[in-house]
């Protein structure tokens, strides 16, 4: 989703005024992997628990936001979803002592409670859509605050980094 809103062209500026496009990148990838903390903790309060295996809480401490990666230009983005690495994929020896399976883990998991399995008879229990449905109105101000706040700590600490310099 690409997300235009009033002031974006003021923010575009005092991000190219930064100086340095690996410092403007870096300072947009904060704003917004702050900004989407909210739909981090929407879809946290809305995962499903699950008695019979205990998986809530893996599920909810799965759910995490980080800063996009590869880099694709000017652009960047923040990401919000499961982290597999709470609950990694493991292979289970069957108690019968045949073989193995694999354990998909929290994030194999997440997508059945998400999107449901009709196969096997599971419905559905989404929590990360809902979650972006409940905040996507809000986002476009949050991440203009967001970007604010870090374009003004950033542009202070070079300033602070020049006057070092001079003496």
């Amino acid at each position: 989703m690409k997300v235009k809103f009033e002031g974006s062209g003021e923010l575009e500026a005092a991000l190219r005024n930064l100086g340095n496009r690996v410092t403007a990148k870096n300072v947009a990838k904060r704003a917004l992997t702050k900004a989407a903390e909210p739909i981090r903790d929407r879809a946290r309060s809305l995962a499903p628990d699950d008695p019979a295996t205990g998986m809530g809480k893996f599920l909810r401490d799965s759910i995490k936001t980080a800063p996009g990666r590869r880099s694709r230009g000017d652009r960047v983005w923040a990401l919000v979803g499961i982290d597999s690495e709470v609950d990694p994929v493991r292979y289970v020896d069957r108690k019968s002592g045949r073989g193995d399976y694999r354990d998909p883990g929290v994030a194999g998991v997440a997508v059945i409670m998400e999107f449901g399995a009709p196969a096997n008879n599971i419905p559905a229990q989404p929590f990360m859509r809902p979650a972006w449905e409940a905040e996507k109105l809000s986002a476009p101000e949050r991440i203009a605050t967001e970007l604010r706040d870090e374009i003004d700590k950033s542009a202070a600490r070079a300033a602070r980094k020049a006057a070092r310099s001079k003496k």
